[in-house]
């Protein structure tokens, strides 16, 4: 029994994913307007056109609104705090990290717990966060150099790699 792929399936190159599929099908898009189901030409005047980014430039400049939690040890007794806030898309993961930092300082000194987090990045990892603020634990952290515009997330969690540095 042999079975043969349908034309257009395979490509001459390597697929590297299903992504690719997505990518390809870049600036021509189906009318549905137009009922005749043909690709039509973006045209950068047109209105439903004029929302979109026009150019990486534009994409760099794009902010996020963004949440990010930390969870500290029960035995602390400190609750979990939070950071809402809008930063820029090229904000790498590491510099977001520091000023949730820096931030939680300014919280846990306005609410007297006499706790200080070190402002090492090192000591910490930024992870996608679930609902309740917690890491999403079968995923790995994310890397230090990972901008925003690219991870799609908008929750975050900040983890201890160690304890004693609290």
């Amino acid at each position: 029994f042999f079975l043969q792929a349908e034309d257009g399936i395979r490509d001459v190159e390597r697929s590297r994913g299903l992504g690719d599929v997505y990518k390809r099908q870049d600036i021509l898009m189906a009318n549905p307007e137009a009922g005749n189901g043909k690709p039509e030409d973006t045209n950068p005047s047109d209105s439903t056109q004029s929302d979109r980014p026009k150019s990486i430039a534009d994409l760099k400049k794009t902010s996020y609104q963004i949440r990010v939690c930390i969870n500290f040890p029960p035995s602390l007794k400190v609750p979990q705090l939070f950071v809402d806030r809008e930063v820029p898309g090229v904000m790498k993961s590491e510099e977001l990290l520091m000023n949730c930092v820096s931030n939680f300082n300014q919280q846990l000194r306005e609410n007297k717990f006499p706790l200080q987090l070190k402002d090492t990045s090192s000591l910490y990892n930024l992870h996608i966060a679930k609902k309740n603020g917690n890491p999403k634990e079968d995923l790995p952290p994310i890397e230090r150099t990972q901008q925003l515009m690219d991870i799609n997330f908008s929750k975050f969690a900040i983890s201890f790699l160690s304890l004693i540095h609290i």
